[in-house]
């Protein structure tokens, strides 16, 4: 039979002992860089945000009037109500403009080219005339 010896004293594990400082906060620069080159730890940017009752938090929002309506001036009402703001500098809606016909599109294409040519146009509405 064989006899064992030891080698070591204890066989408590360095390396584990050092990442459990390391995750308790415990950070020593010279053992980071040894376990990053070791691969045994990695560095992850960690971003948390705190979110607090402001001074205007209330349960349930107010919904804001925009227009004084006929029923608010009846009542009376429209003295107790708060109105949203208006927003002058806001752009309006775009204007829905229509499409150009195409035979119209065909006649300025052509009037073009006659203009490229160097013909010019007669200053008159009359475009046929008659003897």
């Amino acid at each position: 039979m064989q006899e064992l010896l030891k080698r070591v004293e204890n066989g408590e594990d360095e390396v584990q002992e050092q990442l459990k400082r390391l995750e308790k906060g415990k950070v020593v620069p010279d053992l980071i860089k040894e376990l990053k080159r070791r691969k045994l730890v990695t560095k992850e940017k960690v971003i948390w945000y705190s979110l607090k009752k402001g001074p205007e938090f209330v349960v349930k929002r107010k919904t804001l009037a925009t227009d004084v309506t006929r029923e608010h001036l009846k009542s009376g009402d429209w003295k107790d109500l708060e109105f949203k703001d208006y927003n002058y500098e806001a752009q309006g809606q775009p204007i829905a403009i229509g499409y150009s016909q195409p035979l119209l599109e065909v006649r300025e294409a052509i009037q073009n080219i006659f203009l490229e040519m160097g013909f010019s146009e007669m200053p008159t509405n009359m475009f046929v005339e008659s003897r």
